[in-house]
């Protein structure tokens, strides 16, 4: 019981609280080296391109 009502609670925060992450995928067309210096200039780590297999985990229409 007592897990239950953590579960609630730690639920209910969630629907309250936004949730921001510094984490993104981006479709560049023009190369790694564009990607690269495009992070750079806007204070990003270009961490390279996704794997294909990760493909799931990204939602398609944001």
């Amino acid at each position: 019981m007592r897990t239950f009502i953590v579960f609630v609670l730690l639920t209910l925060l969630d629907l309250c609280l936004p949730l921001y992450h510094d984490q993104f995928a981006l479709h560049i067309p023009d190369g790694a080296q564009y990607a690269d210096d495009l992070a750079h200039r806007h204070g990003f780590i270009n961490h390279g391109q996704v794997q294909k297999n990760a493909k799931e985990n990204i939602h398609e229409k944001i």
